[in-house]
């Protein structure tokens, strides 16, 4: 990455995709900066006090597990409005996961 200024904007230019960054989507505050994007980086999976990314935890666990984890840790921060919404989500996956571990019993 390198700043570029161009057309009025200062942003990053992405070296791997030849496009520019806005430089307020950038995370600064870790050894390697990362473009904040919806797809390959949201703002709300790194909002954690410990600085640890949502996805570093879940890929430990099994997907209604990994579900569970996201829903929790995201509760509120990624939409204000959606608390409740997300709980009821971590709750479905949660409840399919009880239903899936009682099934492997019989």
């Amino acid at each position: 990455m390198k700043i570029n200024q161009g057309e009025g904007r200062v942003g990053v230019l992405n070296l791997d995709t030849q496009n520019r960054v806005p430089i307020e989507h950038l995370d600064v505050g870790c050894d390697k900066p990362k473009i904040h994007d919806k797809v390959h980086y949201p703002k709300h999976y790194n909002v954690h006090p410990s600085g640890v990314e949502c996805i570093e935890i879940t890929r430990h666990h099994t997907f209604n597990i990994g579900n569970v984890i996201k829903y929790v840790w995201r509760a509120g921060i990624k939409d204000e409005d959606a608390l409740l919404e997300d709980l009821e989500k971590a709750k479905w996956y949660l409840q399919d996961e009880i239903g899936r571990l009682k099934s492997l019993d019989k």
